[in-house]
């Protein structure tokens, strides 16, 4: 029977409801916009300007916050480290689709208390609940993994990080990112941790959208996302790139599902563990999709006991 590929866990919509009128702007006005960008893009290399340098502040004694460019949009994050002297291991963290980095700050302090570093940021191309720059038009799947392949590349310079106890942490379409960076770049990333992983995204839209489709402009997800978007993400083949990574991975799950969510669960993260060289599953009783509050708690103490282990190993 042909698979159903469904909306679920509450940060997606019900993607049959959604055609080029139910757009945040209609394609005419849409377009508009995105040539008016090419235009003040063309403007700027006319006049010969620069790309942004990356700005580095220092906050406190644990605390710094950063500003990385990619074609001079800003990247937005902080570097949050434990008491004491470096250098510390780190955990590099990529949200979920349309959050920002503040909805990782109880992990974040949980493994601060544990003598590794956290490294925090907005992926581009959200919209207003980032810190980052960028439009939904900015936005494609190439876009985040660059993203978080320039926070990498960032973090691996800095002297109070040890470089090779680094870890990467993703949280439902951040795990889908992190999947796929991980498997580009597994000598710099140590372990592996995800936390719902969104792997059924590129089959969504590949069977919503198949090869020869009309792709509206611009639609909501909920937050508005590009046909650029939407083309990319159906190119994502995210299990030949777990085929790649050799390093240790912990997949989280929760338990507070729907027994189609459930079911669907089973599927992408069944084939994960099975092409995954080194992966298990950790269900977390009573945990929904974002693991807050004691759910939270027990997943964090798990991952940290899984960076432990792998140090412990080093």
């Amino acid at each position: 029977m042909k698979r159903r590929i469904r909306m679920f866990l509450g940060m997606l919509c019900m993607i049959g409801l959604l055609t080029a009128c139910s757009t945040a702007m209609k394609d005419g006005e849409a377009e508009n916009q995105v040539q008016e960008q090419k235009q003040t893009v063309e403007s700027m290399e006319e006049a010969g300007e620069k790309q942004k340098e990356n700005e580095i502040i220092t906050i406190s004694d644990t605390v710094k916050e950063f500003r990385l460019y990619r074609d001079n949009l800003k990247i937005y994050g902080q570097l949050h480290m434990p008491q004491g002297e470096g250098p510390f291991p780190v955990v590099v963290m990529a949200n979920g689709f349309d959050a920002n980095f503040a909805y990782q700050m109880d992990y974040v302090e949980l493994l601060n208390e544990k003598g590794i570093a956290a490294v925090i940021f907005d992926f581009t191309g959200i919209g207003t609940t980032s810190f980052s720059d960028g439009t939904a038009f900015d936005r494609t799947m190439p876009s985040n993994v660059s993203d978080l392949n320039i926070v990498l590349d960032e973090a691996l310079k800095w002297p109070e990080l040890d470089n090779s106890k680094l870890f990467l942490w993703g949280h439902s379409f951040g795990g889908l990112v992190s999947a796929g960076v991980a498997g580009e770049r597994g000598q710099d990333i140590q372990g592996l941790i995800l936390l719902e992983p969104s792997f059924f995204v590129p089959d969504q839209f590949r069977e919503l959208f198949p090869e020869g489709a009309e792709i509206p402009f611009v639609m909501e997800y909920p937050l508005p996302v590009s046909r650029e978007f939407v083309k990319t993400i159906r190119e994502c083949d995210i299990f030949e790139s777990m085929e790649k990574y050799q390093g240790e991975v912990l997949i989280f799950q929760g338990t507070v599902h729907t027994e189609e969510e459930l079911e669907e669960m089973d599927y992408y993260y069944g084939k994960a563990l099975e092409t995954y060289p080194n992966a298990r599953l950790l269900m977390i009783e009573g945990a929904d999709h974002y693991f807050e509050e004691e759910a939270g708690l027990q997943m964090t103490e798990q991952a940290i006991e899984f960076i432990e282990n792998i140090l412990e190993v080093k």
